[in-house]
């Protein structure tokens, strides 16, 4: 199991409808994947901001804040975890596509990853 920080940051630096697994070293992987747990966390008030998880082109759920503020450490309550029945396949790309953001606050996702088989 891999634990993937994938974003700190600004709010300013985070636009909406960008992908925060673009260009990152995880998002490709040579074997099949599933996301167990995903934590959001930091924006300025809860529901002002959400991330979506996608396996290649299909959505996986929406994944909002479980805790406001600057966040530096997380705690067991802020993971979430992904429900799905599917597996992220071979070279097929892991996505989280920014759906909102908070204007003020930053905010910070963690993922873990396990691979399968």
């Amino acid at each position: 199991m891999a634990t993937i920080t994938v974003v700190e940051s600004a709010a300013a630096n985070v636009a909406a409808g960008s992908d925060l697994m673009a260009n990152n070293f995880f998002q490709f992987d040579s074997r099949a994947r599933i996301v167990s747990r995903i934590a959001v966390t930091g924006s300025a008030v809860l529901g002002d901001a959400y991330i979506s998880l996608y396996y290649g082109t299909e959505k996986i759920g929406d994944f909002y804040p479980t805790t406001i503020g600057v966040v530096f450490g997380l705690e067991a309550r802020d993971y979430l975890p992904v429900r799905t029945n599917r597996a992220l396949l071979p070279h097929e790309p892991l996505r989280l596509i920014v759906g909102k953001v908070s204007v003020t606050n930053g905010f910070k996702v963690v993922m873990e990853v396990q691979e399968i088989g």
